[in-house]
This record gives structure tokens, C-alpha cells and sequence, in this order.
């Protein structure tokens, strides 16, 4: 409301220190706290009745002074009151602002660990759901609670005075939280509405730092709740161009079978190491898979160690293949463990000729048992390897969101009475 005339308050004199109690929202407000000793008066009252004095120090401060002008939600507002309240254990606190507007009437402040709500009175009563409500067809979750006023400053439309205890019970649907107050046979409900701290900030500039926000307000909404239909997306977009990449890949590569070579391992002969024929590899530098099946194999290992020699140069690349396959029956129930089949792949070796050195090994079994066995080279095979550690790095995405998204639900039911299925957090 800056540039407009700010009219002047009526001023009442303080029974109890003389000092002046300004009344800003006169013919409305029913009570009104002395800013010099904070008692309480009746303004109703032509004597203006003390309805309680405080014995002890000031025990809040309000962070937004009353007489204090700003804009929010479109209209501009007073602050007027405020309040201190605390839950039934005194743990939790809370302050509660009193805002006043000639044309619109009162709304409130409330501020929490940081977190602020602008809440309005309900014209329509809530359906009780079990210990949820619903309000204008949508369901709101128990939350807490019990409340008791432990300051007063400024002026209330009803006679509250430090002391006073009302039974409350929050419901929250993000961003917005019903709250249901009775006390003295009265049921009051209430709509609040999560407000930035920056909202608040620029609205009602005041000279006092506002708090940072601490934890997860109740009616807080979650930065992830809006993210999850896009994070899917997002998923499913990068997995359709990993896949098409994979079958692009896939169909381009030839998988060339360049040998195909059978032997058997008796291990009651000391056999040389079998070599084949030179095999010509092809096509600039390609993968290449060697693939060995043991048929024979049972209940045994047996170790293929492979060397492919480069004719030209001599490189050897070395490839242990290890083989084992053992079954049984445990209890009635059969087992079956290892396979009888080997697959390496060798992700880039060079064009040329090369030669495949096959020396076998087996376990010293009794009685020897010789082991067929069939080797096949291939080259340039569709390798799905990168394609499953891609997707594995792609789904890091949408778990990460979603553990992102329950931690913070689960702070925001941490300090509840109620859990969001219903029972209580102390059962």
C-alpha cells in the first residue's frame, strides 16, 4: 500500500501502565494486547477489563511488527495480531499473524520452522472421511494436533489471552492444509496455502532477518511430485534412441563365423596343445567372440586356455576360458549349478591371419572321464553389452527421483499424529 494515506488507528489507554494501545481493525476486534506490558484487554469492555497480564518476560518477538503494510494474494493487508502457539507437548511452535483488510476482513500468517501459509476462514464444513476429510471433492490426510496460545500481541477478533488451549486437527493435501479448531463448544475450519519465504519476503519487508526453512512444511509441495511424469519421459526417450543405436549397431555387424573347430580332452592322455589352421580376420579392426560348448561335461570343470597368435607380428592375446557343470539332489529337491557352455568376447583386435593355440585342463576326476568339446570363432558379432550397462546408467535416473521423492515424504510425515495410510505414528 505504498503511496497511500495510511489512516490513523484508534488509541486506547492501557488500564494496567498507561501506555498507548493503538486499535487498528475498530468495531471488529474484541481484544487487544498492550505493546508496553502485554496485557490483554477487553475492548468491549468501556473499563477495558484485564483479561490476563504476563509475569514474566517477553517470551516471543513478532517478525513482522504490527502496523505493518503489504500486498499478498493480490489485496493489500495489516498485520494486526500475532500470536505464539505451541502443540500439546510444547516441542513444536509455531507463529500465527493477524492480517486485516477493510473490504476483504481477516486472513492469517502462519509461519513454521520457516515456512509460512496464508489461510483463510472455509464457508463450507468438511466431510469426515475415517481420520481423513474432504473438501470440495478432494481428500485430505490427518496430520496433527493440539495448540495452546504461549503469546499475544496486537488485536483478535475473539477474547484470546496466553494460556488458552483449543483441540486442532490439520488435514494436508499439498499445497494446501484444512485445519479444524474447537474450543469452548465452537468449531472453526480454516484453508491455508503454502507460501514461498521469498513471497512472504517481498510482500511485507520488514527490518528483522526472516528465519530459513527448516525440514518439510506439512502442506509443503514436493519439488518431485511434478517431475515424475517428465523423469519418465525423459527415460523413455534416451532407452528408444539407446535401442535403435543397439539394432543399427546390431544389423550392421556381419558375425562372420571364421572357425569352427571339435576335440576332445582326455585327461589319461598327455595331449600337445592343438593348433589351427591360420583363420584370416578381416575388416579392419572388430570384435571377436569365441564361443566353447563342453556337452560332455558332468559334474566336473574344465579349462580351455586359448591364444590367439597374430601370423605377422606374434602378438598372442591370452583367453582362459573356464567351463564347469555339477547337479545333484539335495533333500528330494534337484540343484543345478555352472553351464556347459564359455563365451569371450574380445572387443577390438586388428585385421590379419592369425592361429588358435587350444590347450585344455580338467580336474583330476575318478575315474578319468574324457570330455568333448566345440570351439567357433566369430567376427564382427552385435555385442549388447554397452547396451544393457546404458540402460542400467538410464534407470540410476528415475530410481534416484523416486528415493529423492519418498525422503521427502517421509520427513514431511515424520512429526505427524498420523501416518498418510491413516494410523497413528505412535501406535
Amino acid at each position: 500500500m505504498a503511496g497511500d494515506a495510511k489512516p490513523a488507528p484508534r488509541t486506547l489507554q492501557c488500564p494496567n501502565c498507561g501506555a498507548a494501545v493503538p486499535l487498528r481493525a475498530g468495531g471488529q476486534s474484541l481484544v487487544a494486547a498492550c505493546g508496553h506490558c502485554k496485557s490483554v484487554l477487553d475492548v468491549t469492555d468501556p473499563g477495558l477489563a484485564i483479561l490476563s497480564s504476563y509475569a514474566k518476560a517477553k517470551v516471543a518477538e513478532a517478525l513482522l511488527p504490527m502496523g505493518l503494510r503489504g500486498k499478498l494474494k493480490g489485496d493489500q493487508w495489516e498485520v494486526i495480531g500475532f500470536l505464539r502457539r505451541t502443540d500439546g507437548s510444547g516441542k513444536y511452535e509455531w507463529d500465527e499473524y493477524l492480517l486485516f483488510n477493510p473490504l476483504k476482513g481477516f486472513r492469517w500468517l502462519v509461519q513454521s520452522n520457516g515456512h509460512w501459509s496464508f489461510v483463510t476462514m472455509t464457508k463450507q464444513k468438511p466431510a469426515t472421511l475415517g481420520t481423513n476429510v474432504s473438501y470440495l471433492k478432494k481428500t485430505y490426510k490427518r496430520f496433527l494436533g493440539e495448540a495452546k496460545v504461549r503469546y499475544v500481541e496486537g488485536e483478535f477478533y475473539w477474547r484470546v489471552k496466553v494460556g488458552d488451549k483449543s483441540d486442532v486437527a490439520d488435514y494436508v493435501l499439498p499445497p494446501f492444509m484444512l485445519s479444524k479448531e474447537a474450543s469452548d463448544g465452537e468449531v472453526v475450519w480454516s484453508l491455508g496455502e503454502y507460501v514461498p519465504r521469498k513471497q512472504v519476503e517481498a510482500a511485507f519487508p520488514s527490518a528483522n532477518e526472516f528465519p530459513v526453512e527448516i525440514g518439510v512444511a506439512p502442506h509443503q509441495p514436493s519439488p518431485y511430485e511434478g517431475k515424475k511424469g517428465q523423469v519418465w519421459l525423459v527415460f523413455l526417450v534416451f532407452v528408444g534412441l539407446l535401442t535403435l543405436d543397439q539394432l543399427v549397431t546390431a544389423a550392421a555387424s556381419s558375425g562372420k563365423n571364421v572357425l569352427t573347430k571339435d576335440g576332445v580332452f582326455d585327461p589319461r592322455k598327455k595331449g600337445e596343445p592343438e593348433i589351427s589352421a591360420p583363420i584370416v580376420l578381416d575388416g579392419g579392426t572388430a570384435n571377436v567372440e569365441i564361443e566353447t560348448e563342453a556337452g560332455t561335461l558332468d559334474n566336473n570343470w574344465l579349462e580351455m586356455n586359448v591364444d590367439l597368435v597374430n601370423n605377422a607380428t606374434g602378438e598372442t592375446i591370452s583367453v582362459p576360458q573356464g567351463i564347469e557343470f555339477y547337479h545333484g539332489v539335495d533333500d528330494g529337491e534337484s540343484w543345478v549349478e555352472g553351464s556347459r557352455t564359455a563365451t569371450t568376447l574380445l572387443s577390438a583386435v586388428p585385421e590379419g591371419s592369425y592361429t588358435l593355440t587350444v590347450a585344455p585342463a580338467a580336474s583330476n576326476a575318478t575315474p578319468p572321464v574324457p570330455t568333448a568339446w566345440n570351439m567357433t570363432v566369430r567376427r564382427d558379432v552385435a555385442d549388447w553389452s554397452n547396451f544393457w550397462w546404458g540402460l542400467g546408467l538410464l534407470i540410476l535416473y528415475p530410481i534416484f527421483v523416486a528415493f529423492k521423492s519418498s525422503a521427502f515424504e517421509t520427513a514431511r510425515w515424520a512429526d505427524a499424529d498420523f501416518t498418510p495410510g491413516g494410523g497413528r505414528n505412535d501406535e
